[in-house]
């Protein structure tokens, strides 16, 4: 009994954390996606960045 406690205080936090980090990685794709997806130069940039 004592352990789920531990695993829902951990789910808790790292939902913490996570939710506001992924909704910036969404705010600055759809930021950014006119200037990634307006030539070839720029979508190569995404593949080189993300190797």
């Amino acid at each position: 009994m004592r352990w789920a406690w531990v695993r829902t205080a951990t789910v808790i936090v790292v939902a913490l954390v996570l939710l506001p980090l992924l909704t910036l990685y969404a705010y600055l794709l759809l930021w950014f996606l006119p200037d990634l997806t307006s030539n070839v130069r720029s979508a190569l940039w995404l593949v080189t960045f993300r190797f």
